[in-house]
């Protein structure tokens, strides 16, 4: 299930688009270990936290990476990748990435950088380059990730089912006398297992994480044995290949509280309302809308007015319901409306979703509707 080398050519194909439209000639995207955007544009993660793909206008491509031997990287993009060690200095950027551009003739560069941000490298590189204007091209390039490829359905589709797996198994993790801790612990190794990415290899707890109604009990209830009568939210996120679904369901020991019962039944009612507007070329603001008037009918409020996020090679991508957002097909979301009452401080319950031109499509087979007692 690798990205193949077709699907590697039509991103940075579209990524040349961007130049091309922004009258840019060449972009600067710097990245870590596990940058979503240099795991996109060259379906490899990184061996160094200080590497720097540069893309010219005319399709010319390069990887910069400090302090790595050549073996490191040889494997990345399947060798189509030209990639150039330079070992660690003291300058905020690499000599190479600005002789680069120079033999390139680029004086408009984008950077991966937000409006208004400033980064020593970006700095740098308007200090070392005659007469280089840097321009911000940070949420053009994440928002190439947003709509999925075929491919990436694919491994979406893997993690969603992995999910759906361990909510199956939940019983045979969750049980009286043993602590969130270990149930995490036991999670995570089924995961990893079955083929999910190791968790040092993505950042502690993106696996799998227990949530209590009451927040501040998530800071001393983690090495704490479960009782009877402990209800949770138990998030599962399986990451393939830096690609994340998401499903997150409520755990009751035993019968569960009536007002969070019926604060659970409320979030459910709300996902679904706000549903029926996660439609190509609708705003997500139309299915907040619904979201918070469903909420407000049963006496509660949203924590925050989003329905959610989207999510893929980052596991928040934009959360999306308070700003203007138009939602596309190929796009996959996690709804999970939060709440907060007098009772309860936080109670969500999510699923993944990929936007089509009509009814969006669960990728988790797990229906979420009620609280699984165990």
């Amino acid at each position: 299930m690798r990205i193949s080398m077709e699907e590697i050519a039509h991103r940075r194909s579209r990524a040349q688009a961007i130049l091309e439209e922004r009258g840019l000639d060449a972009m600067v995207v710097r990245g870590a270990t596990q940058s979503p955007e240099m795991i996109y544009l060259t379906g490899a993660w990184m061996p160094s936290h200080d590497t720097y793909y540069l893309l010219s206008r005319e399709g010319v491509n390069e990887l910069v990476v400090r302090g790595f031997r050549p073996s490191s990287t040889e494997q990345i993009a399947g060798g189509s990748l030209e990639v150039v060690h330079e070992q660690p200095g003291r300058t905020p950027v690499p000599t190479r990435v600005v002789d680069w551009l120079a033999a390139q003739g680029a004086r408009r560069v984008g950077v991966s950088v937000g409006d208004g941000d400033t980064a020593p490298w970006v700095t740098a590189l308007g200090e070392a380059g005659s007469g280089i204007e840097t321009h911000s091209v940070l949420h053009d390039v994440q928002a190439l990730r947003y709509v999925k490829s075929k491919e990436e359905l694919e491994i979406l589709r893997t993690s969603a089912q992995l999910a759906d797996e361990v909510w199956e198994k939940a019983a045979e993790f969750v049980r009286v006398g043993r602590s969130p801790r270990q149930i995490l612990g036991d999670i995570q190794h089924y995961l990893v297992s079955h083929g999910c990415d190791a968790p040092l290899d993505a950042y502690y707890g993106s696996l799998v994480v227990i949530l209590f109604p009451t927040p501040l009990l998530n800071w001393y209830r983690m090495s704490e044995p479960l009782a009877e009568g402990d209800i949770f939210s138990l998030e599962i996120s399986p990451r393939i290949q830096g690609y994340y679904s998401q499903l997150t369901g409520a755990i009751s020991i035993g019968q569960a509280d009536p007002e969070i019962q019926r604060s659970h039944d409320s979030i459910v009612k709300a996902r679904r309302a706000s549903l029926e507007y996660v439609r190509a070329g609708v705003d997500a603001r139309t299915a907040a809308k619904a979201m918070t008037e469903s909420l407000a009918a049963d006496g509660y409020s949203s924590t925050d007015g989003n329905i959610g996020h989207l999510l893929g090679l980052d596991i928040t991508e934009p959360r999306v319901g308070t700003e203007p957002f138009r939602f596309e097909p190929g796009m996959t979301l996690v709804a999970h409306p939060m709440l907060r009452s007098d009772h309860v401080d936080m109670m969500l319950s999510g699923e993944t979703y990929l936007v089509t031109e009509g009814e969006p499509e669960r990728l988790q087979a797990t229906s979420l509707d009620g609280i699984r007692e165990l």
